[in-house]
Order: structure tokens, then C-alpha cells, then sequence
């Protein structure tokens, strides 16, 4: 288990995937979802999909900061933060303060943050989140008309030579054969494997974009041994697969 990254262990996954988990009792959910943490292992810790915004950027700097805390309680673990864009100036600032706090990255949901993908103030922010030393992962549901495939790409154009992790993306089968032939839509967009079906997935996958392109990620603690096993499964080379168990994220986060 030594030296695997899991780039998307979400610190909470409710039943219902539309559950606005509470902002204020997150920190102590977080505790309980990582109770089956194995030794050894390094994640990037990352946000539930929707979560309260009753008190507004006082609840999303509530999710930061137990996030935060909750990574830095595990040894070789990162946090990465969210941000809402429909605040403007104070999501800038947010971004900021993730930065100075020692945050590995911004993770967006522009289904579940009300815009676009492709949105231009997504764009800004992603850069201007760059520019201070953090990752943009964006989550790309496949059923999703906010997060297509096509609006995600067309965000990487706005943001050249700024890398963009895109999480879910390969749960469906279509998903991969068009990523597969456009070449992964772009040289600064990566993938995480959570919710990938099968291993020969994952081979067309790395033949297709290159295992560079490639991260392990999961999705959340009960997904991990599943997607690990995919990797360890396929027909990929050694080499590949320590690309996409540890080096590609070594390389992105630092």
C-alpha cells in the first residue's frame, strides 16, 4: 500500500447523492467516513458534492477549514478546498486563503455550484488558482448538462498551460470512447479512474491519452480497494502503473 496517492477520497458520501450535508457538523462526518483509512496510504481529502450554504461563505469556510484539519491529522495527507463562484470577490479571496493554509487544490461542481462549465468566471478562477500554487479538479457527471465532456474541454482551451483534473468522468462507457477519440480534449486535462468499470476500460484509456494523463482517484473510502484493483488487474506495464497509482499525482501536487 506504500506510496499509492488516492488523488479523491471524499471525506463524506451520503446515500443520497444530493444530500446538502451541514456545513457545521461536517468535521465530525469526516471523522466517522475515515475510520477505514488504511496505513500508508496518502489522499488528497476532497469535499462532498453539495453541502449547506445557509450562512454563505461562512458555511463554505466551514467545509474548508474541517477539511483542512482532518488532513492534517493523517500523516502524507492534503486537503483540497471548494469555492463557490457565484460569490465573486469572496471566492477569490477563499481560493487565497486555501492557498496560504497549505491546500493542494480547488475542487469544482458546476452542476452543483449553478454554472457552466465552459463559464468564463470558472475559467478566471481556475487560472488565478494556478497561479497560486493549486490544483482545479472539476467533476464531470456524465449525466450531467453542466458538466459535459465538450463544456470541460472548451474550459481547458480558456485555461492554457493550467492543469485541470476532471473526476467522475469515466464512469460511462461513452464518456471514454469520446475521450479516447479526442485524445483526451486536451494536453492540460487529467482524469481519475473514480467509478471506471473494468480494467480493459482503463487499457484503451492509457493507450489512447497516455498513462500521464491518468490518476488514481476513488471517489471515497468504500470505493478504493475496487479501483485499485482495476489498475493492478489491467495489462498496463509497470511503469504505467505507477504513473497512475502515484507518480502522475507526485508530479501535479507536488
Amino acid at each position: 500500500m506504500d506510496g499509492i496517492v488516492d488523488i479523491n477520497r471524499r471525506a463524506v458520501v451520503p446515500v443520497d447523492e444530493y444530500e446538502l450535508v451541514d456545513s457545521s457538523t461536517i468535521a465530525a462526518r469526516i471523522e466517522v467516513a475515515l475510520e477505514d483509512a488504511r496505513p500508508g496510504l496518502r489522499c488528497l481529502l476532497t469535499p462532498p458534492v453539495y453541502y449547506s450554504l445557509a450562512n454563505g461563505i461562512a458555511d463554505n469556510r466551514a467545509v474548508n477549514d474541517a477539511l483542512l484539519a482532518a488532513a492534517g491529522e493523517r500523516p502524507g495527507w492534503r486537503a483540497c478546498g471548494v469555492a463557490e463562484p457565484k460569490y465573486g470577490a469572496a471566492a477569490v479571496q477563499e481560493i487565497e486563503r486555501l492557498a496560504a493554509l497549505g491546500a493542494a487544490g480547488v475542487v469544482w461542481s458546476p452542476r452543483a455550484q449553478g454554472v457552466f462549465g465552459n463559464d468564463q468566471s470558472l475559467a478566471e478562477l481556475c487560472r488565478h488558482a494556478h497561479g497560486l500554487g493549486l490544483v482545479s479538479m472539476i467533476h464531470s457527471a456524465p449525466y450531467s448538462i453542466n458538466e459535459g465532456l465538450w463544456r470541460l474541454w472548451a474550459l481547458a482551451a480558456q485555461c492554457p498551460g493550467v492543469p485541470l483534473v476532471l473526476l467522475g468522468a469515466c464512469e460511462s462507457w461513452e464518456n471514454i470512447q469520446l475521450i479516447r477519440e479526442h485524445k483526451g480534449g486536451g494536453d492540460n486535462l487529467f482524469y481519475d479512474l473514480s467509478l471506471l468499470s473494468e480494467s480493459w476500460d482503463l487499457d484503451g484509456l492509457a493507450g489512447s491519452i497516455g498513462a500521464e494523463h491518468l490518476l488514481l482517484g476513488s471517489g471515497g473510502a468504500d470505493l478504493f480497494a475496487r479501483t485499485l484493483g482495476i489498475v493492478e488487474r489491467s495489462g498496463l506495464a509497470a511503469e504505467a502503473k505507477q504513473a497512475i497509482l502515484s507518480g502522475n499525482a507526485k508530479r501535479l501536487f507536488g
